[in-house]
Formats: structure tokens, C-alpha cells, sequence
């Protein structure tokens, strides 16, 4: 019999390559986040705002977001749909975050831990992605799945965000200046701007229309950006409190917003995975 990577058990194909993917990426992951937290000199040439944001970043990295990585990366690799949104919400949340200190840090003694963390936390979602290709994931829900409600939110975060942005660049450049967010982290450009605008923001909206047409696509990439909203919402309330707790900012109104908005996305995952069928696992 030709060998492969991958093993039977229960009738239940299981790829061994969740596993290997999982605790490479969560070992890299600990890693830089750790030192982060535990070395002064890691964020010495940063500005105050953003020194605090990068070990608030890491705490949320070693304590909420490895944990997930892991116990999601198990349980995917056992097949438990459920867990595969968790997974791949986690897997796009490190790639958002990992381009930050690729392309926002100055160079450090972890520049590689970065470069290693970011591809492989994009490969592992495109993997994760390519693996359940052959899945008909609509087939996985019932027809009572509210498509259109969260289509919508989609959307409107989308809009919102958009706006939000525009908002901040488009004076910016009508008065040929940099925004101020960019000036006070000591930027060049701010990665939100260009990571929302050119590809998180798009990818709402394809979901949302996918979705909305009841797509499989779109029954994939929903859950697992709720997900991913969760986590992000999450942690920019941490970066909000910390840099209330260090006196950076004075307000916490972005974080109680960042809390509602995670409420909201955790109500409306529920609400979708609660129209999961019966059974849990998947081929």
C-alpha cells in the first residue's frame, strides 16, 4: 500500500500536516511574543505608542491567541467543523498581526521569528483553505442559516471601516501631510490603512456576496472572518487599555466600541453555527 502522510482512523481521514503547521507556527508564535514581553531592548527604537502597543500585542499573542492556535489546531485536525472557523480565524488574525512587525518594527534581533511567523501563518491558511476545497461546506448547515443578517454586518463593517479610514487620509492628502496617527507612531504609512483598504475590507465584501448567494465559499470564509473579528476586536481593546494604563491615550471609548462590536460578532457566530447539522465531524 502507498504510503502517505496522512492516516484512517473511524473512517475519518486525518492530515497529520494540521499538526506539524500548528505547533511549528505556535512555537514561533511564543517565541517572539515572549521575548517581546520579557526583553527591554526588543521595541528601544520605537515611539512610546507604539512600544506599548507591541508588548500589549504580545501579551494578547502568548496568552489568548497561541492557546487558540493550538486547541484549534487539534481539534481541526480531528475534523470538529467547528473548530476549523476558530482555526482559520486564528491562523488570519497572526498573518494581520505578523505584517505589523514585519513591516512596522524597527529591524530587531527576532526580524526572522517575524518573517518565519508571517509566511507560515499564511501558508497554513491557504493550506487550510485548499484542504476543505473538495468539502461541499453549505451541505453542513441546515437551510435556516441567516445568510442575508450576517451578509449585511459584513458589509457594513466594510463601510464603516472604509469611511473611518478615508476620513483620515483623505484630508491627510488634500493637505499634503501625513495623518496624525502615522506622526505619532513614528510611521511611514500606517499598515491598517493599507491592509484594510487593499485586502481585509475587499475580502468582507466578496464574503458577504458569496455568502448572500449562498455560496460554499462564502459559508467557509463567514465563520472564520466572525472569527477573526472576535479576536482583532479583542486586542485592540488590550492595545486601548494599555495605552490607557501607560498614559498614552486618556479615553477608552475605542475599546468599549472594539468590546460591543466583539459582542455582536461572537451573538452572530453563534447564531450561524447553531444551524450546523448534526453531525460534527467532516470528510
Amino acid at each position: 500500500m502507498k504510503k502517505t502522510s496522512s492516516i484512517r482512523e473511524n473512517g475519518i481521514k486525518k492530515d497529520k500536516w494540521f499538526i506539524y503547521l500548528t505547533f511549528a507556527l505556535a512555537v514561533l508564535l511564543m517565541a517572539g511574543s515572549g521575548c517581546g514581553i520579557l526583553m527591554e531592548n526588543t521595541y528601544a527604537l520605537e515611539s512610546a505608542s507604539w512600544r506599548i502597543q507591541g508588548i500589549a500585542q504580545d501579551v494578547v499573542d502568548l496568552f489568548i491567541i497561541a492557546p487558540a492556535l493550538i486547541v484549534s489546531g487539534i481539534f481541526t485536525f480531528h475534523k470538529k467543523r467547528i473548530f476549523v472557523y476558530i482555526f482559520g480565524g486564528t491562523l488570519l488574525f497572526i498573518a494581520y498581526s505578523y505584517f505589523f512587525y514585519c513591516f512596522a518594527v524597527h529591524f530587531n534581533y527576532l526580524f526572522l521569528i517575524y518573517c518565519f511567523t508571517l509566511g507560515l501563518s499564511v501558508y497554513s491558511f491557504i493550506y487550510l483553505i485548499v484542504s476543505l476545497a473538495t468539502c461541499e461546506i453549505i451541505k453542513w448547515y441546515n437551510n435556516k442559516v441567516p445568510a442575508k443578517t450576517i451578509g449585511i454586518y459584513l458589509l457594513v463593517i466594510a463601510a464603516l471601516f472604509y469611511i473611518m479610514w478615508l476620513s483620515e487620509i483623505l484630508p491627510a492628502l488634500i493637505h499634503n501631510r501625513a495623518p496624525e496617527n502615522i506622526i505619532q507612531n513614528g510611521l511611514l504609512t500606517n499598515p491598517v490603512h493599507v491592509l484594510d483598504i487593499s485586502l481585509l475590507l475587499p475580502a468582507f465584501i466578496i464574503t458577504a456576496v458569496l455568502l448572500m448567494k449562498k455560496r460554499s465559499a462564502g459559508f467557509l470564509l463567514a465563520p472564520t472572518i466572525l472569527v477573526f473579528c472576535i479576536l482583532m476586536n479583542i486586542n485592540i481593546a488590550a492595545l486601548v487599555i494599555a495605552m490607557k494604563l501607560n498614559e498614552i491615550t486618556d479615553s477608552l471609548l475605542v475599546s468599549w466600541l472594539m468590546l460591543a462590536l466583539a459582542l455582536i460578532s461572537i451573538s452572530l457566530l453563534y447564531i450561524f453555527l447553531k444551524h450546523l447539522n448534526k453531525k460534527n465531524e467532516f470528510q
